[in-house]
């Protein structure tokens, strides 16, 4: 695989998958999804592939901290942080109830029937969710029940910026303005200087991967990334295998365990069926919108709800060859499924 650390020249605007109105507000996702990068990679190569769907396989994105040389990833969605509080001095963690409790049940409440139990905090504090990243030193931790300092954690005022700018309507094949009044304002997406973004990619015909590849070595060493025509810049790093950085557990059929979506889960159920494993609990902030328009794919708007990255899935191990399959194996974009979503790593409980 080849491997790309990007550094934005200037602010990104990444959509979210959901429409906005003319004259109204509208605010860049982060981290970009991960088939809109591959989509930036096939556009360098596509007068040469003559093929949409060259890439074979995508991992990531994740995130790269320069300072301390560290990557980042999704923080896992059952760490919470004290209501109220700016930083993640304490952390509390989430897990599967197995009991009632005075104040509820949980076959009492609205949960999906195919998930068996609700995950929650016994404590007295008042705790909340935040979006934010793990670093991989954290996330070995959180696999393997250890405990999570602070420093593992980074919120994303840490990582990035809002900036508000005003833009117009444009025709998304020529990117000429369609209307004098098609104004909106935009909250572009400043990334600060010591994080990039970094992913890897091979393609699917090996007789060409090495003229590919050498493409990105030609100069400018560059990718148009998102929406308003935004420029990013990139360098080559050297192959990556996550599987170095976090070992897949071994385990048994029956043992618990806990998935984690290093990128969003797109399925075709709002409560998907894992091969390999009964579900006991989920928890997310809830279901993300993703879309897909692609030109030289003849697709003009495909959209679909998915898990966001950093959901966590309980459940208990009813197949151990299929988990195994689960493991850094995310879609290779056929079916109509976003290439490089679904990409999943899990730890014992």
């Amino acid at each position: 695989m080849i491997g790309l650390k990007l550094k934005p020249y200037d602010v990104l605007f990444l959509g979210q998958g959901t429409p906005f109105n003319i004259g109204g507000v509208v605010s860049s996702l982060f981290p970009p999804s991960p088939h809109t990068i591959a989509g930036a990679v096939t556009a360098k190569v596509i007068s040469l592939a003559n093929d949409p769907k060259i890439i074979k396989s995508f991992l990531g994105p994740f995130l790269f901290n320069e300072t301390e040389r560290k990557f980042y990833f999704p923080k896992p969605a059952n760490i919470y942080k004290k209501k109220k509080e700016k930083g993640t001095d304490k952390i509390y963690l989430l897990n599967p109830v197995n009991n009632s409790f005075n104040l509820f049940k949980p076959e009492y409440t609205n949960k999906p029937e195919q998930v068996k139990t609700l995950s929650i905090y016994k404590g007295d504090e008042e705790i909340e969710d935040f979006f934010g990243f793990i670093s991989e030193d954290g996330l070995k931790k959180w696999l393997n029940n250890q405990i999570i300092d602070r420093d593992d954690l980074k919120t994303t005022d840490k990582i990035f910026e809002y900036e508000n700018r005003v833009g117009i309507k444009q025709d998304l094949t020529t990117h000429t303005v369609l209307q004098e009044d098609g104004i909106y304002r935009v909250s572009f997406v400043r990334l600060k200087s010591e994080w990039s973004i970094v992913c890897w990619f091979d393609f699917k015909d090996s007789s060409m991967r090495e003229t590919l590849f050498n493409i990105f070595f030609e100069k400018p060493q560059v990718l148009k990334l998102g929406g308003e025509m935004k420029v990013v810049r990139y360098e080559i790093i050297k192959d990556f295998q996550l599987n170095k950085l976090i070992k897949r557990p071994e385990v048994k059929k029956g043992d618990l365990v806990k998935l984690l979506f290093l990128t969003p889960g797109v399925y075709n159920k709002s409560v998907p069926e894992i091969k390999g494993l009964e579900i006991h609990s989920i928890v997310s902030s809830g279901y993300s919108s993703i879309s897909l328009f692609s030109i030289n794919q003849n697709i003009f708007m495909l959209k679909k709800k998915a898990f966001p990255l950093g959901t966590v899935v309980f459940g208990k191990v009813t197949n151990v060859e299929e988990l195994k399959k689960l493991w850094l194996n995310p879609s290779d974009g056929e079916q109509n499924v976003f290439i490089g979503s679904n990409l999943i790593i899990y730890g014992k409980m």
